[in-house]
């Protein structure tokens, strides 16, 4: 069923070439119909147990048409990252699935990242699928910090394995740092601030103030009051975060002058 699905996605992609090639620009309807989404979803969840073997089933037939279907992957990251939840709490699955999925569905997208959207037969936005992932991984964790422990690894992994992708990507990084600045993970906060300092270009630009320096202020807010003695023992780290925050402090970024004050203050 998963490889007879592709295959009319398959069709739908070709027609919309077609047409280009015809009309110049003649827009097709490249979403999911409601038959399609539920038939997906049905394969996909009907047996929890199953999941991981499908999925590799899906990216294969993917494979096999050499189509890059985000919206199929999206749609299908997105169902589970609700399903899990679910399946989750009455130990239907060993939540390591849900890590398995992530780092599956994302080893896959990003073996793309050094081809041209052009020379790729892609259908919908691969930035889609990245943003489901994190999803996937964090959302079913929230307000619960057992659960959070275990999501604040998987970041860790999923970050660690596929930053090159995530960082130049700014609604991706916002979306990073939405989750950096929560106390549950640490790790993660730790790996997000190291990373950035090793890739300074994608800090905010210096002329430029805007909800992605503020929401990097208040991860490094919180970074600092859940780590402070960590980065005291480390000159390196004192250091890095002083620049950091000098440079969110020529953008007037809010709240980086008061952040930059404590820390000096606590340094003395």
């Amino acid at each position: 069923m998963l490889f007879t699905l592709i295959h009319q996605r398959q069709a739908v992609y070709l027609n919309y070439k077609n047409y280009q090639r015809e009309d110049g620009y003649s827009p097709v309807n490249t979403r999911l119909y409601t038959n399609q989404s539920q038939i997906l979803n049905a394969v996909i969840t009907f047996n929890p147990t199953e999941v991981a073997a499908r999925i590799n089933i899906l990216i294969e037939a993917l494979k096999s048409v050499e189509l890059v279907d985000c919206i199929v992957l999206s749609d299908v990251v997105d169902t589970l990252s609700y399903c899990v939840v679910q399946w989750s709490s009455s130990s239907i699955i060993d939540n390591s699935l849900i890590n398995h999925i992530a780092c599956t569905v994302g080893k896959y997208i990003f073996e793309l990242r050094n081809q041209q959207e052009s020379n790729l037969r892609l259908v919908g936005r691969v930035r889609d699928v990245w943003e489901k992932l994190i999803n996937l991984l964090w959302k079913w964790s929230q307000n619960n910090i057992e659960k959070a422990t275990q999501a604040d690894q998987w970041l860790v992994n999923f970050f660690s394995h596929f930053h090159d992708v995530l960082l130049p990507d700014w609604v991706l990084r916002i979306k990073l740092y939405r989750i950096g600045r929560s106390t549950d993970y640490k790790q993660f906060r730790r790996l997000l601030f190291t990373t950035l300092v090793q890739n300074q270009d994608h800090l905010p630009l210096p002329s430029i103030r805007n909800d992605e320096s503020e929401l990097l202020v208040q991860v490094l807010a919180e970074f600092w009051d859940s780590d402070s003695k960590w980065i005291m023992g480390k000159q390196a780290l004192r250091q890095d975060l002083r620049t950091m925050l000098e440079q969110l402090q020529e953008i007037d970024a809010v709240g980086a002058r008061r952040l930059a004050d404590q820390i000096a203050d606590s340094l003395v």
